[in-house]
């Protein structure tokens, strides 16, 4: 396998990027050649949050908190000088 140029290097971790974000991850920082990419929890919507917090005598409200409070997950994107897209999980 022979090494890759700069702009090969760069072209391929777009294209990791791209299918992250795809995913639904948002880019937190970049560089040449690496990048990290935050997937946020997300939290219920406010109107479900109500009826359900109503119906289910206040045992969704519980659920909310808990999962309200969970970190997002963080990827590092890197691609070596061959080219090879390496990716790994961050913690926070």
């Amino acid at each position: 396998m022979q090494p890759k140029t700069p702009d090969e290097r760069k072209a391929i971790l777009a294209a990791a990027i791209r299918a992250q974000v795809m995913k639904g991850g948002a880019v937190q920082s970049q560089s040449d050649f690496d990048a990290v990419v935050v997937f946020a929890r997300k939290a219920p919507g406010c109107i479900m949050f109500v009826i359900l917090l109503i119906v289910t005598c206040h045992l969704y409200f519980w659920y909310w908190l808990i999962t309200r409070g969970k970190p997002s997950k963080r990827v590092m994107i890197a691609v070596d000088e061959f080219g090879a897209v390496r990716e790994q999980k961050v913690k926070v």
